[in-house]
């Protein structure tokens, strides 16, 4: 300051951070110095730091419930979906076995006139 130069320094004073500008005064010979401690510049950028962390937490916190709900949905489908396959499966064997008491060939007795047949079957769905 004393050689008729501006700048800037930071002095820790007492446990505390200040920044220093200095600069000339012209034609006087004078330098004039602003002192700004370092948590007037820097405080509200700490606050909304410090926001932005929690909203960016929330955020994760969110994302992680909606994943362990999509996942704990994929694995709930996946079981639903094989009890439905094995209940497809029994349920064609189950139509085999019916449709193999039907007779094959029709009408059943094909000498006598005197008796008529006709049937209906319909496998179970359940």
């Amino acid at each position: 300051m004393k050689s008729g130069q501006s700048g800037k320094v930071i002095v820790k004073y007492k446990g505390g951070k200040f920044h220093v500008f200095y600069a000339p005064i012209e034609h006087t010979g004078w330098a004039m110095c602003i002192i700004v401690p370092s948590d007037d510049i820097y405080g509200s950028l700490r606050k909304v730091g410090t926001v932005v962390l929690l909203l960016q937490l929330i955020g994760l916190a969110l994302l992680i419930i909606i994943l362990n709900s999509f996942v704990r949905g994929q694995l709930k489908f996946n079981e639903l979906n094989k009890k439905r396959e094995r209940m497809q499966g029994e349920l064609q064997i189950a139509s085999g076995i019916q449709m193999s008491m039907v007779p094959k060939v029709f009408p059943p007795f094909p000498e006598r006139d005197d008796l008529d047949m006709s049937a209906d079957i319909i496998p179970a769905k359940e």
